[in-house]
């Protein structure tokens, strides 16, 4: 109990916007992972959250010095009363790297398509410390997410992978954030995916180098691929740079698949599949 109070809510801003400040004042429910210092987790922590018709779920993971986790987060909408019934579903993760340690942290969200989705995940990294964190967007009707990641110690290290693919109206608004606040440290933010319908995105990458953290080095790009001319993709990406002695790069591509390269895919992906028996 007395590490739970010591760390919730500390790198979590509730106060950023109303949909924040909701979550602070009414979620109820949640999962305390706690993985002491020098263990090294063979298998990965599985952790399920069903949504409701209204939920508010928060997530707290304490690493501890020198140890090796890997979690796997799934969320779905299978507390649904009725798949057609609206819901709202608020989620926020706080993750705690602790020195030397090495966290993979993967989510797959798969709600249904009546569901509006907003998530909010920090994450505070120490001294060489090693963060790997994905993200595979697949269900809602509406996904507003945002994702912080603090390189808060010395040669410590983060790669956020996000993945999604949208169709009929589905929107995601995905923010993935790195700052460097420590000398030496590393950041790679890659998001990639496929839009079809009228499904859009907007994908706000931004690495923020403080004049706390020379020598860091800090890289981003996103892919989208458009399969239907309806769809709509924009790729924001933002660099910060308070210190000269950084490297720091990005790159951002949408593509557009016409009809007659989206007919000779499937014709290849036919072939193969009765060649393949």
């Amino acid at each position: 109990e007395a590490l739970v109070k010591k760390h919730l809510f500390t790198i979590f801003d509730s106060s950023q916007n109303q949909f924040t400040a909701f979550h602070a004042a009414f979620w109820r429910s949640g999962i305390f992972v706690y993985v002491p210092a020098h263990v090294h987790c063979a298998e990965p922590v599985h952790l399920f959250y069903k949504s409701c018709d209204a939920a508010l779920q928060h997530t707290l993971v304490i690493v501890g010095e020198d140890s090796n986790v890997s979690v796997v987060e799934h969320l779905s909408s299978d507390g649904l009363s009725h798949d057609t019934v609206s819901a709202f579903s608020s989620t926020v993760t706080e993750l705690f790297v602790g020195d030397s340690a090495q966290v993979t942290f993967s989510r797959v969200q798969d709600y249904s398509l009546t569901t509006f989705h907003f998530d909010d995940a920090v994450s505070h990294i120490g001294r060489e410390g090693s963060l790997v964190w994905n993200d595979v967007w697949l269900g809602s009707l509406f996904t507003h997410s945002e994702n912080k990641m603090m390189l808060a110690g010395q040669r410590s290290s983060c790669l956020a992978r996000s993945v999604f693919f949208g169709s009929s109206t589905q929107q995601f608004d995905l923010g993935v954030t790195a700052v460097h606040a420590a000398p030496h440290t590393t950041s790679v933010l890659r998001g990639r995916g496929v839009l079809q319908g009228q499904a859009k995105n907007i994908y706000r990458g931004l690495i923020h180098i403080q004049r706390s953290a020379p020598g860091s080095d800090g890289y981003q790009k996103q892919d989208t691929l458009l399969l239907d001319p309806r769809s709509e993709a924009d790729n924001i990406p933002e660099l910060h740079i308070d210190n000269n002695d950084v490297k720091c790069g990005h790159a951002a591509t949408v593509c557009q698949v016409d009809k007659k390269s989206c007919f000779i895919l499937c014709h290849v992906a036919y072939l193969a599949k009765m060649l393949s028996g």
